[in-house]
């Protein structure tokens, strides 16, 4: 899914960022260390797979 809506975030951009978001509200409900190292770990790689996507899908940015 390469196809970018217009000069924003394509669908996958949107969904990635959706999940991020999602996986930081849930870190924010635990207090619980292994949980929250999970979750980051997921966040992380969920950045680093948006920037990416970022870059091929807009490289002149």
């Amino acid at each position: 899914m390469r196809r970018v809506l217009g000069k924003g975030a394509s669908k996958v951009e949107r969904y990635i960022e959706v999940r991020i978001e999602t996986l930081r509200e849930e870190r924010n409900k635990t207090n619980n260390e292994s949980t929250h190292l999970i979750l980051d770990k997921g966040i992380l790689e969920l950045t680093y797979v948006l920037e990416l996507t970022k870059r091929e899908n807009h490289p002149d940015e």
